[in-house]
Formats: C-alpha cells, sequence, structure tokens
C-alpha cells in the first residue's frame, strides 16, 4: 500500500514528473480531483467488495492519496492553513504510535464499556488510542530519537581510503 507513495517520493526527490507535478499543484482547486476519485474509488469498493479493493483499490487508491499529498505540501492556500494546526501537527507526529496501539486500546475499552451503543463507545475509544499513542510516543519513541541523534553525533565521518605513495 505504500509503495506508489514510496515512488512518487522517489521521483520527486530526483526531479521526475516536475510537468505533472506543477500542472496538478496549479491551482487550489484540482486538489478536488484524487479527493473525488477516492470517494468514487470507496463507493465503488462498497458497491463491488473485495475484488475490486483488492485488485484496482489497493492500486489506485495510494496513487490518489500521493497527488493528493504532493497537492497539498504544494498548496499555500489560505483555505489550507488549518492543516498546519497545533493538533493536526500533534496528530501527525503521533500518528505511527496511533497506528500500533489504537486496536488494543480500543478493543480494551470497548470490553469494558460493555453493551452501550456504538455511537456511546467511540469517544472513550478515541481518547485511549490518542492516550495509549502519546505515551508511547513520549515514552517510548522519542527517547530513541533522542538516542539516534545522540549516537549519529558521535560518529566521524569515513574519510576516503588513501593509496601509500611508492
Amino acid at each position: 500500500c505504500a509503495l506508489p507513495i514510496c515512488v512518487v517520493a522517489i521521483a520527486l526527490r530526483y526531479g521526475y514528473f516536475l510537468r505533472f507535478v506543477r500542472i496538478i499543484s496549479s491551482r487550489t482547486i484540482y486538489i478536488l480531483l484524487p479527493l473525488g476519485c477516492l470517494l468514487l474509488s470507496t463507493v465503488a469498493a462498497s458497491f463491488l467488495g473485495t475484488d475490486y479493493r483488492d485488485t484496482v483499490g489497493f492500486i489506485l487508491d495510494p496513487l490518489l492519496v500521493a497527488v493528493l499529498m504532493v497537492q497539498l505540501l504544494a498548496s499555500r492556500s489560505r483555505w489550507l492553513a488549518w492543516m498546519d494546526s497545533p493538533l493536526l501537527v500533534y496528530l501527525g507526529t503521533i500518528s505511527y504510535s496511533t497506528y500500533l496501539y489504537h486496536q488494543l486500546a480500543g478493543s480494551i475499552v470497548a470490553r469494558a464499556m460493555g453493551g452501550l451503543p456504538k455511537a456511546l463507545v467511540m469517544v472513550p475509544v478515541l481518547a485511549a488510542s490518542y492516550a495509549a499513542a502519546s505515551i508511547s510516543y513520549y515514552g517510548v519513541e522519542k527517547p530513541f530519537l533522542r538516542l539516534r541523534a545522540r549516537i549519529e553525533s558521535w560518529r566521524r565521518p569515513v574519510l576516503p581510503a588513501t593509496s601509500p605513495i611508492a
């Protein structure tokens, strides 16, 4: 699923498809194209089932998300400034930890709340998931990031080998 996004990142890094990137990023309204296609793909997946999802959807959706990400990163629209809000930046910071712990935290809270309606259980499940992600980020991920930075600062640059003069 992440392969198309990686391919797009590499292509952007080395300057491939720059004309395409300039065109799709030239107007903020163009963001609606990948969003609309993602919506259509979601509808198609609900009607066509796993056959669509496992073939077309797993290829098309990540490509559309990659295009959307490029557009969002290139946009300077004031209409999209809310995406740089501290809350969304924080949620992006803990997104990997959220991915790791959401199912565990959610299932524990859902079991503890018994047979309550799902609408009432959703808020505590989200709160528990983000709390677990925050604890993991600050207790595990951030200390390891600091350790990595320290280890990298200890390394000396490797000098090229020189041949002895005869």
